[in-house]
């Protein structure tokens, strides 16, 4: 499920990991593709100028490794956001 989260203004949409992206992996599950285009109906609905992305993962593996996985997740959703408008 996505979390919606208000925060002041602004709206947090909290996306679970493990639906989105394979177990220790920046591979993306292609069956959230229309997840993820509802989120950038959204964004476009409602005219949001700024969009911030951050990725997370869990606290298996090595530090160096999960920022670089997180990073990786974290940038595939702005570019697939990006490229939906």
């Amino acid at each position: 499920h996505i979390q919606i989260i208000a925060v002041g203004q602004d709206v947090m949409l909290v996306l679970p990991t493990p639906i989105f992206f394979y177990t220790d992996s920046s591979n993306f599950n292609d069956g959230m593709l229309p997840t993820l285009s509802d989120i950038a109906d959204f964004i476009n609905l409602f005219d949001v100028e700024t969009v911030n992305v951050s990725g997370y993962t869990n606290t298996l593996g090595s530090q160096t490794r999960n920022l670089a996985l997180s990073r990786a997740q974290a940038q595939f959703i702005a570019h697939e956001l990006w490229d939906r408008g």
